[in-house]
This record gives C-alpha cells, sequence and structure tokens, in this order.
C-alpha cells in the first residue's frame, strides 16, 4: 500500500476486488490504465468489471471509463467481458486481454476507441515490445509472439513446460 498523502493517482472505486488488479503506464506518462480495480456485478460475482480505467496523473481525480461499460458485459461483439490484463506498445494502442472473448483488444490510446483485435485462446496476459511491435500473449499453456498489431499473424510459440501438481 501507499499513503494518500503521497499517492499520485486518481480515486480508486469503492468496491475495489480482492482479486487480480493490472495497470499499464499511458506512453505520455500522464496517465495509467487499470483493470480488476473494481468488482463486477450480475448473478455470479465476477473478478472485475468489463471496463479499462484511465487514472490520469498527478491531479487525483476519480478513475474514469476508457474503454467498455461497467453496467454491460460484452460478447464477440460488445467491448469486454474479462479483462484480464494490459499494455501500451507506445505507438497508440493499448492492449487488452479479454479473456472470455478469446481475444486481444487494440484500442486507440487517444481515442478510447477499438481499432482491431487479435485473436488468441482465453489470454491470460499480453505484453509489447516497444521497438518491434511484437506482441506477446499467454494462450493456455504457450506463449504466443505476433508480428504486431497491425499485422497480427502469428510468428512463434513457445510451449511452457508443464508444472508440478505440488512443490
Amino acid at each position: 500500500g501507499v499513503p494518500y498523502a503521497t499517492y499520485a493517482g486518481g480515486m480508486l472505486p469503492s468496491a475495489t476486488s480482492a482479486g487480480d488488479v493490472y495497470f499499464a503506464a499511458a506512453s505520455d506518462g500522464k496517465a495509467v490504465y487499470a483493470t480488476g480495480i473494481e468488482r463486477g456485478g450480475g448473478d455470479k460475482p465476477r473478478p472485475n468489471t468489463p471496463v479499462v480505467y484511465k487514472i490520469t496523473l498527478p491531479d487525483r481525480k476519480a478513475a474514469t471509463a476508457f474503454f467498455g461499460d461497467p453496467k454491460t458485459v460484452g460478447n464477440a461483439r460488445a467491448p469486454l467481458s474479462y479483462p484480464h490484463w494490459l499494455a501500451v506498445d507506445g505507438a497508440g494502442h493499448v492492449l487488452a486481454a479479454d479473456r472470455n472473448n478469446n481475444r486481444v483488444l487494440v484500442i486507440g490510446e487517444k481515442s478510447g476507441k477499438l481499432i482491431g483485435s487479435i485473436r488468441v485462446p482465453s489470454p491470460t496476459w499480453v505484453g509489447v515490445h516497444r521497438k518491434t511491435g511484437a506482441v506477446y500473449v499467454r494462450s493456455g499453456g504457450s506463449i504466443v509472439k505476433f508480428a504486431g498489431v497491425k499485422n497480427a499473424r502469428e510468428v512463434s510459440r513457445l510451449t511452457l513446460p508443464k508444472l508440478p501438481d505440488r512443490i
């Protein structure tokens, strides 16, 4: 934790999640994108709302919905279902691993609008190489490398070793 007096971000929702929270710094360093900072609603408790929030720095204003709708869980055509990881490529794109929709969304960093997506089964994290633009996604027991957000062809795949059931 960080004492409020030294916390540089905005106010977080009061129903913050006990689950996984994901952050990515904006390309210009003037904001932070976040998901998993608020519990989802509905009949079944969700680990987070289907939203990517933007927290401007250092003004401490409240987190605002940047992409998605906190009240609407998405499907293959709607914004988000289960955002699970965030990355920023430094070229104007925010990437969000949308685990339940089997894709990584590419969102315009300035517009907050959907630019495209990369189809990948159950992505649990995403990363971007800022110089080459290569996108790395963990999918199941593999790490998959894609050429980039504009050319989302698979370049290589690394199968991860199985971990023992007990250590």
